[in-house]
C-alpha cells in the first residue's frame, strides 16, 4: 500500500541508478541512489516532488514520508541507546523524539538523526456491534469521530 506507489513514482526520475525497499510491519523505508553525474540538490528536489504527486494515493493514517538527502560516503558515527528503570518504553521514546533528537539535530556536522525501536501510544477498540446498531452507527463513524477528535495543535 505504501511502497509500491512511491517506488513506482521514483524509478522515473532521471539518473536513478538503484532503488531498494526495505517493509516492515508500520513501517516502509526506500533508498534510491543516483548515477555520481547526477546533481545532488536537484534529485532530492526530484524526488520530493514525485512523493508529493502520490501521496493522495498512499494510505491517510500513514504518518508523512520523510525525505533525507545521504552523502555516498555517510555512515553511521554513533549509535545510542536508551533505557529506564522509572519510565516507560512509550516516556522514553517521547523524550528521545522532544529533546535529544532536536539537540542532536543542531550539532554541526550531524546530516541525520533517526530514533529507531521507538514505542508509539496505541489503543484497541472493540465495538459492540448491537450497540451500534442501537444507535444507527458504523464502525467508519466512530473511527471518523476518533480521528476528528484526535488532533494535535501546537502549543
Amino acid at each position: 500500500q505504501v511502497s509500491k506507489p512511491l517506488e513506482d513514482s521514483l524509478a522515473g526520475i532521471e539518473g536513478v541508478d538503484v532503488i531498494t525497499s526495505i517493509s516492515r510491519q508500520e513501517n516502509s523505508q526506500i533508498s534510491v541512489r543516483f548515477k555520481l553525474e547526477r546533481n545532488p540538490d536537484s534529485a532530492a528536489a526530484d524526488v520530493r516532488d514525485r512523493v508529493s504527486r502520490v501521496r493522495n494515493k498512499l494510505p491517510t493514517a500513514i504518518d508523512e514520508p520523510v525525505i533525507a538527502k545521504v552523502e555516498a560516503d555517510a555512515n553511521p558515527i554513533i549509535w545510542l541507546a536508551f533505557s529506564s528503570d522509572k519510565h516507560s518504553a512509550l516516556e522514553v521514546t517521547d523524550v528521545a523524539n522532544r529533546i535529544v533528537k532536536p539537540r542532536l539535530q543542531t550539532l554541526p556536522g550531524a546530516a541525520d538523526v533517526r530514533v529507531f525501536g521507538e514505542r508509539r501510544f496505541a489503543m484497541r477498540i472493540w465495538l459492540d456491534p448491537d450497540r451500534l446498531a442501537a444507535f444507527n452507527l458504523t464502525p467508519q463513524d466512530v473511527e471518523d469521530a476518533l480521528r476528528r477528535q484526535n488532533v494535535e495543535v501546537p502549543a
